[in-house]
């Protein structure tokens, strides 16, 4: 059985820009416990919220998960991602690879 952080952090992978309201409802807590979860996964750097105006009166949070966040669920795309890896490797030169490597790597240090 999953806990219920895992079910909050599927929900937002699900269903990005959720409320609290949403998410207890999705998830099947009480939003004070939903609230709980959020303030640690926020300060894990796994969610973040920002303010959405949807009319008249105070805008309200929602919520979503973060590049961390959505690194936090295993992808299917390991073995494309190591053939495309490898592909470049025997069709570029290893200069310009080496190149484009530290350059991702800089984008996702900071």
């Amino acid at each position: 059985m999953k806990s219920t952080r895992d079910r909050v952090l599927q929900t937002l992978l699900r269903q990005p820009r959720t409320t609290i309201i949403e998410l207890a409802e999705a998830v099947g807590i009480n939003p004070i416990s939903v609230r709980h979860h959020l303030t640690n996964l926020q300060v894990e750097g796994l969610v973040s919220a920002e303010e959405e105006r949807h009319g008249v009166g105070r805008p309200r949070l929602v919520y979503f998960l973060t590049e961390a966040g959505t690194e936090h669920f295993p992808t299917r795309y390991l073995r494309l991602t190591s053939r495309l890896l490898d592909q470049l490797k025997e069709s570029l030169p290893e200069p310009l690879v080496n190149k484009l490597f530290l350059q991702i790597a800089n984008e996702m240090a900071g």
